[in-house]
């Protein structure tokens, strides 16, 4: 039988406590209200009272100085107005209920009499009373800040045509949403393939868009490219917003751009939104050229992977080491590929993002499990921040303490680093290089097509960089190791590919 709590809840009231004190009703200050104009008009028995300055007010009444007189006394009944602005906040009866000297003047407690007044509702008209006039200005001050260019122009009206098309096309999407019964997904009999059919024929309009803005944006200076950029947010952010994509990849809400989570919508989640609208938007975004390349790279990286694999036997030991490992997807994908006659391999994944490799560590321990791969794969998650494996030394980074790497590679952090750092990381990973391994840096070239969404509508600037560029990255480290510059299968990511020798030159 269930334990009768009615006991242990009952409350003892001989036994509480409290301030021993009469209650006051909550009162607000005037002065809280700012440069708002009061207005206290007060008729006694005698006529208008002039000189009332209100100094606080409660639901039953208010407390207002005037200058010293026999105009008011205790009892004497009065009409009276009261205005926040141009807000009425009392207009009726009242009683005098209280009259105190106060220095050169009296303070005079007035009760109302026709009703209470919700201090609330007080408080708010004031707050928006006392804003309303810097939002008039704001608005009716606002104007385009930009000089009129044959490029500015270009921009402004192909922005318009963008949202123009956006509109009609959510517009037509709900409709036919609403058509078909509401909330369309997965789960609806025939989703996958209408929604193909929608994305074969309509994506390739949105990205036309996105690729069209590009060559315009790079011809501005910069003063037009940050006014466009304010126009483009103005224009388009209450519509691209819809997409779970654009959300994430504009609030960052891990604190940086180009989360785990963002990343899962790149390489798995292409169907999400709150409405067919929504999710035709991300998706033409997860599959747009600077996305595709994210997947491609994983692509890439895994081919190296796998090489280093085959070329071992089921006695050998192969150590690979991903930095700024996100989701880890390279590896989720890799041990399905993975068998008896596969060597022991050892996976340590550096994340600054406690739960990005929490979200790793479940997933890919869960694949493991499933696979039954438990003595033939080694996961170590490196938890410390960028920062640090910058800024201390060999000797107290912590891969100091996981030993060497066959392969060490990098897809997406090099994108945010400037040179001095970029290349100080890549001196530290060679150290952890074992010889023959080979170390694979990605960067995002400057030719990027989507370069205007990611700058102009996400703030998502990233360090480009050049194949030129990329590769001399590599100029500073010891024994001058072979490099080369291989691209995934957009063009739009390059990796340095550094091999370090078996044996040192």
């Amino acid at each position: 039988m269930a334990k009768d709590s009615t006991k242990e809840q009952t409350v003892n009231y001989e036994k509480l406590t409290g301030p021993n004190r009469f209650y006051r009703a909550t009162r607000i200050p005037f002065k809280e209200f700012g440069d708002l104009d009061v207005l206290l008009e007060v008729s006694g028995p005698d006529g208008p009272v002039a000189g009332g300055n209100p100094q606080n007010l409660s639901a039953t009444g208010l407390m207002a100085a005037f200058p010293r007189g026999d105009a008011l006394h205790k009892d004497d009944q009065v009409t009276m107005q009261l205005r926040l602005g141009t807000y009425l906040v009392y207009k009726g009866k009242a009683v005098v209920r209280r009259v105190e000297p106060n220095g050169n003047g009296i303070h005079v407690g007035i009760e109302f009499l026709d009703g209470l007044v919700n201090p609330d509702d007080v408080r708010k008209a004031g707050k928006l009373l006392s804003r309303v006039s810097e939002v008039v200005k704001d608005v009716s001050g606002w104007k385009p800040e930009y000089e009129e260019t044959d490029d500015t122009l270009q921009y402004m009206a192909l922005l318009t045509e963008f949202r123009a098309f956006m509109v009609a096309a959510k517009r037509i999407l709900n409709k036919f949403e609403e058509e078909m019964g509401g909330h369309l997904d997965l789960q609806t009999p025939g989703f996958k393939e209408m929604f193909d059919i929608l994305v074969r024929n309509l994506t390739p309009i949105y990205e036309d868009y996105l690729e069209r803005f590009d060559p315009v944006r790079r011809r501005l200076g910069p003063d037009e490219d940050e006014a466009m950029k304010r126009m483009a947010h103005l224009a388009i952010h209450d519509l691209i917003l819809e997409a779970p994509y654009f959300w994430r990849s504009l609030y960052k809400p891990r604190g940086y751009p180009g989360d785990y989570k963002l990343m899962g919508h790149l390489y798995e989640n292409h169907w999400e939104g709150d409405s067919l609208f929504a999710k035709y938007e991300h998706y033409s975004s997860c599959v747009a050229p600077a996305t595709t390349a994210v997947r491609t790279r994983k692509e890439l990286v895994k081919g190296i992977l796998r090489k280093k694999l085959q070329a071992l036997g089921p006695d050998d030991r192969f150590r690979y080491l991903s930095i700024a490992a996100g989701p880890a997807q390279e590896t989720y994908e890799l041990l399905l590929e993975l068998d008896e006659s596969s060597p022991v391999v050892d996976i340590a994944l550096y994340e600054q993002d406690e739960e990005a490799l929490e979200f790793s560590y479940k997933r890919i321990m869960s694949r493991v499990k499933k696979l039954g791969l438990d003595a033939k794969v080694n996961l170590m998650y490196l938890h410390d921040s960028v920062r640090n494996l910058i800024g201390k030394p060999v000797n107290e980074n912590v891969l100091s303490r996981v030993g060497k790497f066959d392969v060490i590679f990098a897809s997406g952090l090099f994108d945010y680093l400037k040179e001095k750092y970029a290349k100080s990381l890549i001196a530290k990973f060679y150290q952890f290089l074992n010889p023959g391994g080979t170390m694979a840096i990605g960067n995002m070239d400057g030719w990027n097509p989507n370069r205007w969404v990611m700058e102009h509508l996400l703030e998502w600037p990233l360090i480009y960089r050049t194949k030129d560029e990329l590769y001399h990255l590599g100029d500073d480290l010891p024994g001058n190791p072979d490099r080369s510059i291989a691209m995934e299968e957009t063009r739009i990511n390059n990796y340095l590919i550094i091999n370090k020798p078996l044996h040192d030159k």
